[in-house]
């Protein structure tokens, strides 16, 4: 078993500084080793410290505090780090240490450094292990005590952090690497598809009192990814078809289509592209899925292309993460709402990491995205400026995902809350318009 079956990685929470504080010396074999690790780890740099908890206890088997320069932002330091006895040996510390790596190459640093005395062999043997490289350091802090420095630089290929220029190859490698494990995941569910002829996706159940009777309607779903949300709007009676830029993509929609035997056209195609690919004014229904206006720099060129493949008095229905949930920052532990990013239309945000937004085993590399967040007044003005006029808004809260990682709980199909006063942040919102 390794260490991500026994332990989980989390923030740090109340009382873990406490339980930390009051072991550590027990944990180096009666070294007193407390004033190495003041409080101001756990609370000011709570961003950039891991606890390894223990899967039934929630209780801290280890820690490591870490930040990024601000002198040198291209590095990153560990400054301490700390295993229980217990649970040596069962590769915590790697699993520790190779989440601070992630966090160092989201952050745009370009090597990782942290240091111990020359005695520490047990540490000295580690690093070599995690790949750093060492240099001997005499009179390190001025009171004759030499240090081993420990350096590991970070793949440059990893490191480089896109243009908001380079939007379009930087988002469209990141989505292809991620449609084997959307594929896969239970939370998509492409086998419900074939084997419930009625199985809809969760994002279009929640649609559905709002869309209304879409039957006989020609649609066309922007930004479809694996099409689940099309084949459930080809269920309700429409006939679709789906648009995305991600090839590999594209080819899990038609399969799944096929499965569901569901007879839907997939073009491939950017949003702003759409035009040139699809038939201007021939659609009754353009819909926009969850997650999608962040992937586009510009909202109007983006409403213009609503507009124009709509035919006049045709629809548009959105449902879409709301500007204020896109500008707050990650989950923090005291559970504070905190705005980190822009909620106005700028020229982009990069951001760089492993993960995806759905449960999965498959292992996933690195990779960068750069997305924009656009106010609500600049998406209805877009909107209205391209001919639309604006027919429904309403505000949600809830939202499709876990957007803020232990601050949510599932509320039932699909969707989630915040836990503690859900009332203060609106998480999704859905609007709709009609063409003149």
């Amino acid at each position: 078993m390794g260490a991500d079956d026994e332990v989980v990685l989390r923030r740090v929470r109340d009382g873990d500084y406490e339980y930390v504080i009051g072991r550590l010396d027990a944990w180096w074999g009666g070294r007193h080793m407390a004033p190495m690790l003041p409080r101001l780890f756990f609370t000011h740099f709570d961003t950039t410290t891991i606890i390894a908890a223990d899967p039934s206890s929630d209780l801290p088997l280890g820690f490591l505090c870490g930040f990024r320069s601000v002198t040198h932002p291209e590095i990153a330091y560990i400054h301490f780090v700390g295993v229980d006895p217990a649970a040596r040996g069962r590769g915590v510390g790697r699993t520790m240490y190779e989440w601070f790596f992630e966090r160092a190459i989201a952050s745009g640093c370009a090597s990782v450094e942290c240091v111990t005395s020359p005695m520490n062999t047990g540490s000295r043997a580690f690093h070599a292990a995690m790949g750093f490289g060492e240099e001997q350091l005499d009179d390190y802090d001025g009171t004759g005590e030499s240090r081993v420095k420990f350096r590991r630089d970070l793949e440059p290929a990893q490191v480089a952090r896109p243009r908001s220029a380079d939007y379009v190859e930087a988002n469209t490698a990141f989505w292809n690497s991620r449609v084997a494990a959307h594929a896969a995941s239970t939370d998509y569910g492409l086998a419900h598809f074939a084997d419930d002829p009625t199985h809809l996706s969760d994002v279009v159940r929640f649609d559905q009192p709002r869309l209304g009777d879409i039957s006989g309607s020609r649609g066309v779903h922007l930004q479809c990814h694996i099409g689940t949300d099309t084949v459930s709007l080809a269920r309700l009676g429409a006939t679709m078809t789906g648009l995305d830029l991600s090839a590999p993509a594209l080819e899990v929609a038609r399969r799944l289509a096929g499965d569901a035997g569901a007879d839907i056209e997939f073009v491939q195609s950017h949003t702003f592209d759409a035009l040139d690919v699809l038939k201007r004014g021939s659609f009754d229904l353009v819909y926009t899925g969850i997650g999608a206006l962040n992937w586009l720099p510009d909202i109007r060129r983006w409403a213009a292309v609503v507009a124009g493949l709509l035919r006049s008095g045709g629809r548009f229905f959105m449902r879409e993460g709301h500007p204020m949930l896109w500008a707050l920052a990650d989950a923090r532990p005291d559970g504070l709402l905190s705005v980190e990013y822009p909620y106005f239309e700028t020229e982009g945000v990069a951001f760089g990491g492993t993960g995806t937004y759905v449960e999965t085993n498959e292992e996933l590399g690195f990779g960068w995205t750069v997305e924009f967040n656009h106010g609500l007044s600049e998406i209805m003005n877009a909107l209205i400026d391209a001919g639309m006029v604006i027919s429904g808004f309403d505000e949600h809260d809830s939202v499709p995902w876990v957007a803020l990682a232990d601050q949510m709980e599932p509320i039932g199909g699909g969707e989630f809350r915040l836990t503690d006063r859900p009332e203060r942040l609106p998480h999704t919102y859905t609007l709709q318009a009609r063409k003149l």
